[in-house]
């Protein structure tokens, strides 16, 4: 089984009559090579002179073990010509050119055996040795950052259900931005925008780095060969070998932390934000590898002789394909940029299936006869299985359904989308779902949207952007008019925040986002406390959203504050005397800070505008140690 995922093992006796091969092939012979004699032809036996050089070789690399050596002369010039040489036959031939050895060749043809001096042939052998090594060595790598990285893992999933102070110390640091933003989107060299990891998230990161650097440059004792490759050519023979393996061994860690149905994910309560961002990651650096390995082959072909690879590239899949998949990665990572991603969210959906279907196809015929397929088939085994679970998730749901659009507000482009469920679908607080729309041109792309229940509905509330929202949106009547689409829904995908084994909550939204806190409070039943803050444009939305609220304000007994940054002096009658609304922006840290020192067991719940939520998240942290507080980030931003 394991032999599938990486080259054939090379035994050392190959290596001995490769070695011996080329040492001898660098002498003058009193012989014409032709086309039939192969590779191993002359050495097996087409020119007694050169075979019985390459015997005695073979025997002094064995430190005079003359019928071992033979043997496997004998063994493996069988193996590779087709001959059918005897192991006597081999000995007597040896025998005879013993006598008649001579170390010190003249420039001109040879007719006798020559004998090879033990340093060059220790130094040639290991020159090889190291060469076709560092294909198990890739292996031997591989497996070692795949098992280091299941170790943190599993290290992530026990610490997540342990409290102590030292872990709340360690905590509250690993939460924090490394500088204010973390959803937020920076600019970086004043035109790159991104988003910027936790300091959690960096550390990790770093690890997973410094894994990689440490398996791939370690080890590379220098030697060269006789035959007029040097110490640099031994160095990239050996790098591109051991880079070249390692990208493949990364290649199913990639796909396992893209898919949604994520073990790594339900092991460690880690978002999905946050494997997307290792994905990403673990990609780029599968590229630097992978480019690393197809060009340090590049240029040891054009070193070698200029027309040597472009020979290759139109006669052999193996160079052809490997130029194609090396491009297909560089692209895929450039695509999938979070600044290209946030804006083409549609075509690089697209471009990434596609260029992802063909980037297989292609490493699969690039290892075709090399081996290291079981890096790809698991691979593809991991990206099938996902794709399955979500296509029965979709099935569960009952497919495309009729649903139902409403404009909520027509100056912020802001609509419900409201889906029957009968139960299909299990819904929990803070879950999410992707939503596909038959009514749109791109009906087979899935956006990921926050879940809120209304009776037996699945409530959606939708800020117009680009892409899908758009092309929706601009269907829908202005007028709050009822409009039907079909509609699907693939999930629930998320954690559900253990909000009930607090004494103490408190939840933080604004605009949109606000179906999680909602639910959350939907499902509470017995917290001793809790704190629900919603920060909004204008008292338009705080009507539309009068039907989730209302019961909330009669059932709960909390304190429920709204602030309004931009009033419009909108009548809100209806709101209770216990709902409490500010004019202007919340004092985030003021808030937090009072709630979280006078409970010592309290959990912050936030989703809201990214700037809002770094905020948030930046105040929680600083609180972190003061007893046992912990924070839910609700905000998927990838």
């Amino acid at each position: 089984m394991m032999s599938s995922f990486k080259s054939p093992e090379i035994p050392d006796a190959e290596v001995r009559l490769i070695t011996c091969n080329l040492l001898a092939g660098q002498f003058q012979w009193g012989y014409t090579k032709s086309e039939n004699d192969g590779f191993f032809g002359v050495c097996c036996g087409n020119y007694l002179p050169f075979a019985q050089t390459v015997m005695q070789c073979f025997v002094d690399l064995l430190q005079g073990d003359k019928v071992a050596a033979i043997t496997e002369y004998t063994t493996y010039c069988n193996a590779y010509t087709g001959t059918n040489l005897s192991i006597e036959n081999s000995l007597e031939q040896f025998a005879n050119g013993s006598n008649h050895l001579i170390s010190n060749p003249g420039a001109g043809a040879n007719y006798v055996p020559i004998l090879l001096s033990s340093d060059v042939l220790k130094q040639n052998y290991y020159f090889f040795y190291y060469i076709y090594h560092n294909f198990k060595l890739a292996f031997d790598c591989s497996m070692m950052v795949n098992i280091s990285i299941w170790i943190i893992i599993c290290l992530l999933a026990i610490q997540k259900r342990l409290n102590c102070r030292l872990l709340r110390k360690v905590r509250s640091r690993f939460t924090s931005t490394i500088s204010t933003t973390h959803h937020t989107e920076t600019k970086i060299f004043r035109w790159y925008l991104t988003i910027l990891p936790t300091i959690g998230e960096t550390w990790f990161l770093l690890i997973f780095l410094i894994i990689n650097v440490l398996v791939s440059t370690i080890h590379y004792p220098l030697y060269e060969s006789n035959t007029g490759e040097g110490k640099m050519v031994f160095l990239v023979k050996c790098v591109a070998n051991r880079t070249g393996g390692l990208a493949f061994g990364l290649l199913p860690l990639t796909v396992l932390l893209a898919g949604r149905n994520n073990i790594i994910s339900s092991l460690t309560g880690m978002p999905y934000c946050t494997m997307i961002f290792y994905h990403k990651w673990a990609a780029r650096l599968m590229t630097i590898f992978g480019f690393t390995h197809g060009m340090l082959w590049s240029g040891y072909c054009l070193w070698k002789e200029a027309e040597l690879l472009a020979n290759y590239l139109k006669t052999t899949p193996l160079f052809r394909w490997g130029v194609i998949i090396t491009d297909l990665s560089i692209i895929l990572v450039l695509t999938s940029t979070y600044m290209w991603k946030s804006r083409r969210y549609e075509l690089f959906l697209t471009l990434h299936i596609v260029l992802a279907a063909v980037f297989f196809y292609g490493c699969y015929k690039h290892c075709e006869e090399l081996g290291w397929l079981g890096w790809i088939y698991l691979s593809v085994a991991l990206w099938v299985m996902d794709r399955a679970i979500r296509l029965i998730k979709l099935l569960r749901f009952g497919g495309m359904k009729l649903a139902y659009c409403t404009v909520l507000d027509s100056e912020h482009e802001i609509f419900q989308v409201s889906i029957p469920n009968s139960g299909a679908m299990r819904f929990f607080p803070g879950c999410y779902a992707f939503l596909y729309v038959w009514n749109t041109r791109l009906f087979w792309h899935g956006h990921p949207f926050s879940l809120m229940k209304n009776g037996t509905d699945i409530i959606i509330i939708i800020k117009a952007k680009d892409g899908m929202t758009r092309e929706l949106y601009n269907k829908l009547p202005k007028d709050g008019t009822i409009y039907p689409i079909r509609a699907a829904l693939e999930g629930p995908y998320g954690h559900e925040a253990p909000v009930e084994n607090y004494d103490h909550a408190l939840f933080v939204t604004s605009g949109t986002a606000l179906p999680g806190p909602i639910s959350y409070l939907q499902r509470m039943h017995n917290m001793k406390d809790f704190h629900f803050v919603w920060i909004i444009s204008n008292e338009r939305f705080l009507n539309y959203m009068r039907y989730a609220l209302e019961s909330l304000l009669q059932q709960k007994k909390g304190n429920f504050e709204i602030y309004i940054t931009r009033p419009l002096s909108i009548d809100i009658s209806w709101v209770p005397s216990t709902l409490s609304i500010h004019h202007g922006r919340p004092l985030l840290e003021d808030i937090i800070h009072q709630d979280l020192s006078k409970w010592k067991n309290s959990v912050v719940v936030s989703c809201a505008m990214p700037f809002v939520d770094d905020q948030v998240r930046n105040y929680v942290a600083k609180e972190m140690q003061q007893g046992t507080v912990d924070f839910y980030d609700e905000l998927q931003v990838w």
